[in-house]
């Protein structure tokens, strides 16, 4: 069913076409296609319906109280309103380029109006970011278009921007698709901008793979004590957080003891 759709915003500059679909309780979210953006629960907006927007919560295993998270691409706010009532002393910055899909997040997928927690800036992240330094403990880039990451936040520019735009132990979480044909390459521009220094964390239902990239080293974390940690966070938040932790250690390189980042 489709609820609201838009091609042209007011001041005539190229928009995007939003559809909003319902099923079995969830409301859902397209930008120019039928591919799923944003998904939401109505019964409980903040509750993360898509797997890989778990995934991209995988951060607080290594920071569990950032006193400030940018989301690049705002889409139906699925982890801005997560972050929101689970961090209740964290800055949720947004930037979005198309401010009908902000009206949209506030008007129809229950994003709560507050400027001071939850700023939006409408423009171009990539932009933002560029002329941010030590801003953010966690820049969290989810700006897809209908097909693909959005190209000014995959250049190498883009992404050495970012390690700037992180503050001293920042870490950069990237949403990727592993079916993409770019998705090799940027791994590796990731990589090599923050010298070698990141985890991959692939959601095996539905093709995303997220990176962790991080401004520093973090040490070689011992796997029990981040065992430990994920037991806590899962009991504070209601998110898998030991699975994340195991497809983690399954999937980056690790000593018997030691994740190795």
């Amino acid at each position: 069913m489709a609820l609201f759709k838009t091609r042209r915003n007011s001041s005539g500059q190229e928009s995007v076409a939003i559809n909003i679909s319902e099923k079995g309780g969830i409301r859902y979210l397209h930008l120019g296609s039928e591919t799923v953006q944003s998904a939401m629960k109505i019964a409980d907006p903040t509750e993360l319906v898509l797997p890989y927007t778990r995934c991209m919560m995988a951060f607080m295993l290594f920071n569990d109280r950032p006193e400030r998270v940018v989301v690049l691409g705002l889409g139906g706010a699925s982890l801005p309103k997560f972050m929101y009532r689970h961090l209740p002393d964290t800055i949720i910055e947004n930037v979005e380029l198309h401010p009908e899909v902000a009206a949209v997040a506030r008007s129809v997928f229950m994003l709560p109006d507050d400027p001071t927690r939850l700023p939006i800036h409408i423009g171009c992240g990539g932009a933002y970011i560029a002329n941010q330094k030590d801003h953010a403990d966690i820049i969290m880039v989810d700006g897809f278009g209908s097909h693909k990451l959005a190209d000014n936040l995959c250049s190498d520019e883009f992404y050495r921007n970012a390690r700037e735009a992180l503050t001293a132990n920042g870490i950069l979480m990237v949403n990727l698709w592993r079916s993409s044909p770019q998705f090799q390459m940027l791994v590796e521009r990731i990589g090599a901008i923050f010298e070698q220094r990141l985890l991959v964390l692939p959601d095996y239902r539905h093709g995303n793979t997220i990176i962790l990239a991080f401004k520093q080293d973090q040490h070689n974390p011992g796997k029990a004590s981040l065992r430990e940690l994920a037991e806590t966070l899962e009991e504070h938040v209601g998110l898998p957080f030991p699975e994340l932790l195991e497809r983690m250690i399954e999937e980056n390189p690790q000593s018997p003891t030691q994740l190795l980042i």
